[in-house]
């Protein structure tokens, strides 16, 4: 994660039992929780952050 964080290393890989399920690219954002109030209407029918 330090490597990410810090843009060593920009590939993550999502591994399972060893075994490599996932690869991408992944920008780090200014923040994660900017997108939080999308994400609750997308599981609720308002938005819990009003």
């Amino acid at each position: 994660m330090e490597a990410i964080e810090t843009g060593a290393e920009t590939e993550v890989v999502i591994a399972r039992n060893g075994r490599s399920v996932a690869r991408g690219q992944f920008t780090l954002p200014d923040s994660i929780d900017a997108a939080n109030p999308l994400i609750a209407e997308l599981f609720w029918d308002t938005n819990p952050f009003l």
